[in-house]
């Protein structure tokens, strides 16, 4: 996604829009690449190999570390899935998608419309598990009593307060502002949304209490305590 850290530096509305500006195109240059290497026939035909040796059908949506069993999905990468677009699976095909730290990246009315999708394709009982920036933990732990855990989440976003000092306000807007991210999401909105929307039951858990095992091991194995202190993860069950 895009990176936009530089745009928290701007020093005026025009330098903001033009800082912007650049983050987007790059982001969009790499997405286009993309596309034009595995896009069109060659998604197609990885998609229905998959969607065809599979049984249990799991979805893994920017995928940085590929999980077996899965199908890996990276935007820049092998296997690029858009999800502001419609998702290219048939209705009803698949048991599991999930995602982390990605949501968060785009707008709320594309979250809205990305859940939609969500609903269309997985199978009665399956399930959409998304990994998040949550304003719940972040405000939580920022105004906390447990200051060893404000200092390991504030270690995350020090390096991008170029002010010669870094507070938990400044963790807050870099979090929010930075990175490409568009909306933050609590369990409670989570929660209505998936009810709106049509699922069964949306909720939140524990980020190691995922219904599936492989995804807690992969996170044990590659989650930094400070991505813990900072997420939350919602079900969405159709």
């Amino acid at each position: 996604m895009m990176d936009g850290r530089s745009e928290l530096d701007a020093r005026n509305e025009p330098d903001f829009l033009w800082r912007h500006f650049r983050s987007w195109l790059h982001f969009r240059l790499l997405v286009a690449r993309s596309w034009l290497r595995h896009g069109h026939f060659v998604r197609a035909r990885k998609i229905r190999a998959y969607l065809d040796s599979h049984q249990v059908r799991k979805i893994h949506l920017g995928s940085t570390y590929p999980l077996n069993g899965f199908l890996n999905s990276q935007i820049t990468d092998a296997v690029p899935i858009d999800i502001n677009r419609r998702l290219p699976f048939p209705d009803n095909s698949l048991d599991l998608i999930y995602n982390s730290h990605v949501v968060e990246h785009i707008h709320k009315r594309q979250f809205h419309a990305f859940l939609k999708e969500c609903l269309r394709v997985l199978r009665p009982g399956g399930k959409a598990i998304f990994s998040t920036p949550s304003i719940r933990n972040l405000v939580a732990v920022l105004y906390g009593n447990d200051d060893k855990a404000r200092d390991v989440l504030l270690e995350r976003t020090r390096m991008h307060s170029g002010e010669g000092f870094h507070s938990p306000g400044q963790h807050l807007n870099i979090v929010m502002r930075a990175y490409g991210h568009r909306w933050l999401y609590d369990s409670e909105y989570a929660a209505k949304a998936g009810q709106q929307i049509g699922f069964s039951k949306s909720y939140a858990v524990d980020n190691l209490a995922i219904p599936d095992p492989q995804l807690v091991d992969y996170l044990k194995a590659r989650k930094s305590p400070g991505w813990f202190l900072e997420t939350e993860t919602f079900v969405f069950e159709k």
